[in-house]
């Protein structure tokens, strides 16, 4: 059967498909059920955690946990509007005014634009917390996700309302937004797409000059875990808004030429086409990797998890145990032949420290014990509602410190001795 060579972006029904455009769909339909299946995959897995969570009686989610689920959502309903895609192949031919291409053009424009709201939102929400430490309440979160569903399902709908009869018709490759409707094109799509590429690449960028700052400029000496987490997080926010830039701009970019005048054909389309619908299966595979505590940690992490908690560690340190070692500093001091400490009365003091102190005739004895035992930060490791102190000796190690004092009577040094014991020699 003789192919057709009917325009790229025009909106009748186009049948058969022409060579080049039925290899480009195929392309597309293959790497559709691939986002199709991850994105599916990813957004049942976290909504099981997220009931399993509510079950156990914990009343707040992470915020961050939330925006991936959404994030998620959305890659998953552009994923279905590509996937659809199969329909045509397998029929060697697009047909407009039937219930597949209108849905089809409803969901690749709610699936573009609410990929782009909420990737906006995780790049907003991520730049307060790091570089402001603000992060938004309980109740202006939620109101903030259902606000920007709606405000995705009004751009994808209206059109509709406005134009019953041939809103979304074959736009070139597949359905969308037909192109007598440029105006709409602009407004309920291209414009929101345009301002997130910007915006997200401002904001990570941003993102990643104060964290680099930052971590030259020892802000977070006080912690080495911060520190590690603050170098892991600046390297990783670069990929965020590079993959979603590269999967959006060419079909932006295309479509743009169209309002000017030229001519798109079908190979370029289907590039764009693989591109776009890549953008699911690549922001699982990137915040599977660089967000692993969120997804594949022993629990989920609580309301009180911060951002640069929730990224992976690049540079932590490897081996086959860990690093622990003690150190005993003993000073005595007084006349020879004194008797042996006794009779200890002991004082605690902060960090856990003791001071002991003994009443013996003539004679002074100090005691340090110093214990240190370092355990670096793991992937995935489980989120846990805890206090200060207890964070930092999970953190990255733990600190015991004793001191034995007899402050009966002080003399000069008879002795010093010093012994250091390993209690582990190996390193991990």
């Amino acid at each position: 059967m003789e192919r057709s060579t009917s325009p790229a972006d025009s909106s009748g029904t186009l049948s058969p498909l022409p060579a080049e455009l039925y290899r480009g769909l195929t392309a597309v339909t293959v790497l559709a059920f691939l986002s199709l299946i991850t994105t599916a995959v990813l957004f049942v897995h976290l909504s099981w955690r997220f009931i399993t969570w509510k079950h156990r009686g914990h009343a707040r989610i992470n915020q961050y946990v939330a925006l991936l689920l959404n994030l998620v959502l959305a890659d998953l309903q552009q994923a279905i509007g590509f996937s659809l895609n199969v329909e045509w192949v397998m029929n060697d031919g697009i047909t407009v005014l039937t219930p597949t291409c209108w849905t089809q053009g409803w969901f690749l424009n709610a699936g573009d634009v609410g990929g782009a709201v909420f990737t906006f939102a995780m790049a907003v929400h991520l730049f307060a917390d790091i570089v402001f430490d603000r992060r938004l309440g309980h109740t202006p979160f939620l109101i903030s996700i259902v606000a920007l569903w709606v405000f995705n399902y009004f751009l994808a709908t209206i059109g509709i309302l406005l134009h019953p009869a041939d809103f979304y018709m074959r736009a070139g490759p597949w359905c969308w937004i037909q192109e007598k409707y440029m105006d709409e094109r602009i407004w309920y799509h291209y414009l929101w797409i345009l301002a997130v590429e910007f915006a997200t690449l401002l904001l990570y960028s941003l993102m990643f000059v104060v964290l680099w700052r930052r971590v030259r400029g020892f802000f977070y000496a006080d912690s080495d875990i911060s520190r590690i987490r603050a170098e892991s997080a600046a390297r990783s926010i670069i990929a965020y808004p590079l993959i979603y830039v590269v999967c959006t701009l060419p079909a932006v970019i295309g479509r743009l030429r169209i309002i000017a005048g030229e001519k798109v054909g079908f190979t370029e389309f289907s590039v764009i086409g693989v591109m776009l619908c890549s953008n699911g299966w690549l922001d699982v595979l990137v915040y599977s990797i660089t967000r692993k505590s969120l997804i594949f940690g022993p629990a989920m992490p609580s309301g009180e998890v911060h951002g640069l908690e929730t990224f992976s560690t690049w540079n932590r340190t490897r081996g086959r145990a860990d690093h622990r070692c003690r150190t005993v500093t003993t000073i005595e001091a007084g006349p020879s032949g004194a008797e042996d400490i006794s009779h200890p009365e002991t004082v605690h003091i902060k960090n856990d420290s003791v001071e002991r102190l003994f009443s013996v005739g003539g004679r002074i004895k100090a005691e340090t014990v110093v214990h240190v035992e370092s355990t670096p930060n793991t992937d995935g490791e489980e989120f846990v509602e805890r206090t200060t102190s207890e964070a930092d000796a999970q953190s990255f190690g733990s600190f015991e410190r004793q001191v034995h004092l007899d402050m009966d009577a002080i003399d000069s040094p008879q002795e010093i001795r010093m012994n250091d014991v390993p209690e582990n020699d190996s390193v991990r």
